[in-house]
């Protein structure tokens, strides 16, 4: 992730000039209500299927790999900007390294710069966020850290049929920081095979990274067709002797996606996944690969109602190492396999107009987990609010409840996690570059895993108030 950082800081730099000429065909998900740099926001899905929506194409069905951000009607965001602004929040965590067994509680100061580079252009789309910020305690400074958060999004148009897209999206969080849930955010719509990190990863350091290409075919103005390929990887480490063993994963992904525009309002896809996950690090890793095949509807109820449903049938294939003992020679390695057939489902209704958002989503599907599970049954729902208030404020609201259980057998230990989290929040705007906010979040985690990992279990609740400074700001024209 460092080598990332440094690598993004010089492009950034070196392309600024030349991209603020080069056209775009997509929006960004920048959002006016600024989040919380200490609970960085959870950055698009990229595991899934991509398409890239043309002109007129009608609503995106499960299928196209994005995570929308939830606006209020008419909010389309800024494009062809540099942003350039701080962020300083300062709280109180009373569950600061996330674990129940060693509980500790302290201020903290989060502050860092945030640099945006958005262009759309005629056939060219760059979309560029990166935000270190550094996490400060009053008490335990000894534990203070770096931490960073990168968006990348490219686009351009080959051809008037044909698109190419690639996007890059990764974290690096320490000690039990989380990626944030603002209510902006509603249910992915990429297909099964995303990596799902632990919610909460206690007294460690957790990068996260995942890729994507797509190579979009738009047959005619109702017909497209995706191909795509995406690696992701989760890594764990160890902090200052902290106990507990963590799984560290590599996951390459690929497949393709049909779409088909039935009405204005309407629209089909037919979407295939393959992923195959691989658990390093650990005396006798396992692999899992996944073959999925979900059929989609989304439909434009009304201008302010979108409803997307989505389900299929799933097939994993498990291959294991069981460490059988064996007197008086120790343990004998026994080569396991399986299949198992799952299902995936899911559906998301929004409703959007000037002064509101809702959104109301649940989802299940085999997904790779890394931590302290292997590959998952993945089950979550939620509900998101936002409302504009009198005064100028600006109120979120969100609860959310996941549920994991590992698909893993004899290997490693089987199990589950179940995860709740809600947040509140409220923003104002103090003139044209500066904003404040107010912040809170809860958790409860509880494993399923036996006494051994209880040093994962975790209440953690967090309040702050934040200010947000646009510090530079060059619009880059039309």
């Amino acid at each position: 992730m460092r080598r990332t950082a440094a690598v993004v800081i010089v492009l950034l730099f070196v392309t600024t000039a030349s991209w603020a000429q080069a056209p775009s065909v997509l929006t960004s998900t920048y959002f006016d209500a600024q989040p919380d740099p200490a609970v960085p926001a959870q950055p698009p899905q990229v595991g899934g299927g991509g398409l890239v929506q043309p002109a007129g194409a009608g609503p995106a069905p499960f299928g196209n790999g994005e995570q929308p951000v939830l606006r209020f009607a008419g909010d389309n965001g800024p494009v062809n900007q540099f942003t350039f602004s701080l962020n300083d929040d300062t709280g109180y965590d009373d569950n600061v390294f996330g674990t129940d067994q060693h509980r500790a509680r302290d201020f903290f100061t989060a502050v860092g710069p945030r640099v945006m580079f958005l262009t759309s252009r005629k056939h060219v789309n760059f979309d560029l966020d990166y935000a270190p910020f550094f996490q400060i305690y009053k008490t335990y400074s000894h534990y203070d850290s770096v931490n960073q958060t990168l968006n990348f999004d490219v686009s351009a148009e080959l051809s008037p049929r044909f698109q190419l897209r690639l996007r890059e999206v990764a974290a690096e969080l320490y000690y039990g920081l989380f990626g944030g849930f603002g209510p902006q955010e509603v249910a992915g719509l990429g297909p099964p095979g995303t990596t799902v990190p632990f919610f909460i990863n206690p007294n460690t350091r957790s990068i996260d990274s995942s890729s994507r290409v797509d190579l979009v075919f738009n047959k005619s103005a109702r017909t497209s067709l995706d191909v795509f390929g995406g690696f992701s990887m989760l890594n764990y480490k160890i902090e200052r002797g902290a106990g507990g063993t963590y799984l560290n994963l590599e996951a390459p992904s690929g497949g393709f996606s049909y779409s088909y525009r039935v009405t204005a309002r309407g629209s089909f896809s037919l979407t295939y996944d393959y992923m195959r996950s691989v658990y390093l690090k650990t005396f006798l890793p396992p692999r899992f690969q996944t073959h999925s095949a979900s059929l989609s509807y989304a439909y434009q109820a009304s201008p302010a109602v979108l409803v997307s449903v989505w389900g299929g049938p799933e097939y994993t294939q498990i291959r294991e190492t069981l460490a059988l003992p064996f007197p008086p020679f120790g343990f004998v390695e026994v080569p396991f396999a399986r299949q198992a057939w799952n299902w995936s489902a899911g559906f998301d209704v929004s409703r959007t107009t000037p002064v509101s958002t809702i959104s109301l989503h649940a989802s299940r599907y085999v997904s790779a987990g890394g931590g302290l599970l292997t590959a998952v049954n993945d089950t979550s729902g939620g509900l998101l609010i936002s409302r504009r208030l009198t005064l100028g404020w600006t109120g979120n609201a969100g609860i959310n409840y996941l549920q994991l259980r590992s698909l893993s057998f004899g290997g490693l230990p089987g199990g589950n996690y179940n995860v709740a989290y809600a947040n509140l929040g409220f923003s104002h705007k103090l003139g044209e570059r500066a904003s404040i906010r107010f912040n809170y979040w809860g958790t409860r985690q509880r494993h399923g895993l036996g006494s051994t990992f209880s040093y994962a279990d975790a209440d953690r609740n967090r309040a702050s108030v934040g200010i947000n400074w646009d510090i530079g700001k060059v619009h880059l024209g039309h």
